[in-house]
């Protein structure tokens, strides 16, 4: 590893050229010591994994490929800690695209509530200290993904946004800039949410989520894994709980929904 320094925020940030998965370099560096408080980003990686166990490829320059690990008291409940990034994320990005960020529940940014611009992957191990360690990785495109190296996905699947070529196509030149930007603001966002989330949960955030929600006032289709192939309902965003559930009105009941294996695309 090289390029190990103390940044200007609450992280140990340390960069990598390329690497098969940001996330799991922090879940082997978690076997042997504390990972709390450091951070690692790469220009590309090879193994990268997203939700559902998808993988995730990203060459140099594509994405700002992020994992910070964070240490939290056993008794903390993590219910809502996806969200809780994703507002810090939201934050981020909308320095640089502002009033165009919404979020999609649990786990995306899109830009316009149109096209996926950034993704949370979290993965929590024991600490070697008796704590609760969560691997939050993050990506963001800053271009948008290279199609041979985009694993096939869901036929309703949103299309990709780059911040680069969507919203800043002016600082094409200077993604290397743009890159180190975006990086510094949302590691001094997570630096402050983090310590917020341990000590109130997502409460302190619901809010601003809400705010943030994608598709909102507008129905949209819900299908989960667990009611079979093409079982869906439509039905509109009308609350999340303080645990993290979303809660879907379709007009007949209202549905609590718990579980991330569940599509979310506008009916």
């Amino acid at each position: 590893m090289t390029g190990a320094f103390s940044a200007p925020h609450a992280f140990v940030l340390e960069h990598v050229p390329s690497i098969d998965s940001t996330n799991s370099e922090l879940l082997r560096r978690a076997q042997q010591s504390s990972i709390h408080g450091f951070a690692i980003s790469a220009d590309a990686q090879t193994e990268g994994r997203g939700q559902r166990g998808r993988r995730w490829f990203a060459e140099a320059g594509d994405a700002l490929l992020l994992s910070v690990g964070w240490t939290f008291p056993q008794e903390t409940r993590l219910n809502g800690l996806s969200l809780a990034i994703g507002v810090s994320l939201a934050r981020a990005v909308s320095a640089f695209a502002p009033d165009r960020v919404t979020l999609k529940w649990p786990n995306d940014v899109l830009l316009d509530d149109r096209k996926k611009l950034a993704g949370v992957l979290i993965e929590t191990v024991t600490s070697v200290d008796g704590g609760r360690t969560a691997v939050i990785g993050i990506g963001i495109n800053i271009r948008p993904p290279r199609v041979d190296h985009t694993e096939r996905v869901e036929p309703d699947a949103l299309p990709p946004a780059g911040l680069i070529s969507s919203v800043l196509p002016r600082h094409a030149d200077g993604a290397a800039i743009v890159y180190a930007a975006l990086r510094e603001t949302l590691l001094t966002e997570l630096a402050t949410a983090l310590p917020r989330f341990s000590a109130e949960g997502f409460a302190a955030f619901r809010d601003e989520w809400l705010a943030h929600r994608a598709f909102a006032n507008q129905p949209v289709r819900l299908t989960e894994a667990n009611l079979g192939s093409g079982a869906s309902y439509v039905g509109k965003i009308v609350d999340v709980r303080n645990d993290g559930a979303l809660v879907i009105d379709d007009g007949r009941a209202l549905h609590t929904l718990h579980s991330a294996a569940i599509s979310l695309r506008p009916a």
